[in-house]
């Protein structure tokens, strides 16, 4: 599918990609290794099969043109954009104006308050939302839009490509008008436009929601109206709000109580977007090791490394931005709870973290499900960390040693590497585990362990393979 894939596939969502949100949002990283992670993010339908919302392809869309302009998306988009439509305060990083300036701050409901909320510093994932402008610059942004990419008489963008992309290229939802309001029908995507008609209108719109932020921005090609509404408040559905009720009016419709339907529906998508777990806990049950063999580093080639910590009794997981108490369910399953200062902890999702262990019974993986609710659990396998052994410890390995006749020799390189050479196979390096025990590098599922005891040469070292465990004698 990856050979067939276009740009354009990636601006009108239908790259087969579903969101992969947790993977750019918990580990953020530069832009250049976020984009070396999509290899690694598993599609969920075939290529232009269906509309999937996906942020990653405004993300690679901002590097192709770092890439070929040889200049940051940033100093792209101020040169081509900014500039040319006055956009003189607008920026990228919201978080890093003067303390005295005339920046908003975000907040989030909780029950009957308002709580304030941090910046979230979206660097990495820059192309798909970290743009910062008030409403009147953006206002000079839709200006352009409406008038075939023109801002005083300037041209910011080239009217065939304003036509193609507020045009229909990927239908988002086919269903026909509803009986409740059949004047609102067809939902489909331009380039970074969803398109659809509002009581007869044509009307191009686009929202955006980040940590304590909610915004959207509307504009009526045929009638030559433009909305732009930004909120201060995270997941608000307020911009829809006025977006509708301004369109109301400056199109001179009868008014309609906008804020009853949208926040009913705000309510329904809710309970959609955040279902109980429905499988029940198995009770009785406990861990089938000691807390403390659950804690490490996992990592997914797509979603990078996860972090298992244990504070006195209890297991956490840690990533880059957010942090969860993971409290047993049942078995080597738990859920994660997730932390956030002054909210109370409660289990209202799907995330389910399961454990398990290889033929040693030791925990070598840990799947996590609902991550991306289209695809199923995803693995994540446990980053070995080398432990350091001192050198005169290691030479009490080495020798030969006898397995079915066949001589094994175990050796110690100046750098204080110990090297096992079977007959017949290339040498291998090993890395230390602990405990008398060693990984064969490049030998996914194959180690060694030592016999050996306080501080007298090993007496013997088993090889422990997928497909059994065998055990050579030292040659005296």
């Amino acid at each position: 599918m990856a050979d067939r894939l276009t740009i354009r596939d990636f601006t009108c969502h239908r790259s087969g990609l579903p969101r992969h949100d947790f993977s750019w949002y918990l580990n953020p990283c530069s832009r250049d290794s976020l984009v070396l992670r999509m290899e690694y993010l598993e599609p969920s339908a075939d290529l232009r099969s269906v509309f999937q919302y996906n942020n990653w392809g405004f993300l690679l869309q901002g590097v192709i043109a770092e890439k070929i302009t040889k200049k940051s998306w940033e100093d792209n988009i101020r040169e081509q954009f900014f500039e040319p439509l006055e956009m003189r305060t607008a920026n990228f990083a919201l978080w890093e104006m003067d303390k005295n300036a005339d920046k908003a701050k975000g907040y989030f409901a909780y029950k009957d308050s308002i709580r304030f909320m941090e910046y979230y510093k979206i660097e990495g994932m820059g192309p798909a939302g970290s743009i910062c402008a008030s409403a009147s610059e953006m206002g000079n942004w839709l200006i352009a839009w409406l008038n075939d990419g023109k801002f005083k008489d300037k041209e910011v963008m080239p009217p065939s490509y304003i036509r193609e992309a507020i045009s229909s290229q990927m239908v988002n939802s086919g269903m026909p008008p509803g009986s409740v309001r059949p004047d609102l029908h067809f939902n489909n995507y331009g380039m970074g436009w969803f398109l659809s008609s509002y009581k007869g209108h044509y009307r191009v719109e686009h929202g955006g929601n980040i940590n304590g932020f909610s915004a959207n921005v509307c504009f009526f090609p045929t009638d030559d109206i433009g909305v732009v509404v930004l909120t201060n408040q995270d997941g608000s559905r307020v911009p829809a709000i006025v977006r509708n009720t301004i369109a109301d009016k400056m199109l001179e419709l009868e008014p309609y109580d906008w804020h009853t339907e949208l926040y009913d529906a705000h309510k329904k998508q809710q309970e959609l977007d955040v279902p109980k777990d429905s499988s029940g806990v198995i009770e009785g049950t406990r861990p089938s090791h000691p807390i403390n063999d659950y804690t490490g580093v996992f990592s997914h080639p797509g979603y990078g490394e996860y972090r298992f910590e244990l504070h006195e009794d209890s297991l956490f997981l840690i990533t880059k931005e957010m942090n969860f108490w993971l409290r047993h369910k049942h078995y080597d399953v738990f859920k994660p709870i997730s932390i956030v200062p002054g909210i109370e902890a409660d289990d209202d999702g799907q995330l389910a973290v399961s454990f398990y262990t290889n033929l040693e019974g030791e925990i070598n993986s840990v799947e996590i499900f609902g991550m991306e609710p289209s695809l199923g659990p995803l693995k994540f396998t446990r980053k070995i960390e080398a432990k350091p052994v001192d050198r005169a410890v290691l030479e009490g390995y080495t020798g030969t040693y006898t397995l079915m006749g066949t001589e094994i020799k175990i050796s110690l390189r100046d750098d204080d590497m110990l090297m096992v050479l079977v007959p017949g196979q290339p040498e291998y390096e090993t890395m230390s585990l602990g405990n008398h025990k060693f990984n064969l590098a490049g030998l996914e599922g194959y180690s060694i362990k030592f016999d050996r005891k306080d501080n007298e040469p090993a007496t013997a070292v088993s090889f422990i393979q997928p497909n059994g465990t065998f055990k050579a004698m030292r040659k005296e």
